[in-house]
C-alpha cells in the first residue's frame, strides 16, 4: 500500500478503478498516513476523517451497484 500512496492521484484513481484497492481502503491509508507524519509537519489544521470514510463507503456501495 506505500506504494500506492506516493502513486499520485491518477495512479490511485486506476488503481481504485481496476479494484486492486477499494476507496475505503484507501482511504483508511492515507488516514494513517496523516495520523503518522502531520504531528511532525503540523501541515493540516483539520482532516474530516469521518467524512472521508463515508465518502470512500459510497463510492464503493456505487462501484459495486456498477454506477462507477
Amino acid at each position: 500500500m506505500d506504494e500506492l500512496l506516493w502513486a499520485g492521484v491518477a495512479g490511485q484513481v486506476r488503481a481504485v478503478a481496476a479494484g486492486e484497492v477499494s476507496a475505503r481502503e484507501l482511504t483508511d491509508a492515507v488516514l494513517a498516513r496523516i495520523e503518522a507524519a502531520d504531528p511532525a509537519l503540523n501541515a493540516l489544521t483539520v482532516v474530516l476523517a469521518d467524512r472521508a470514510r463515508e465518502d470512500a463507503a459510497r463510492l464503493d456501495a456505487a462501484a459495486a451497484a456498477g454506477e462507477v
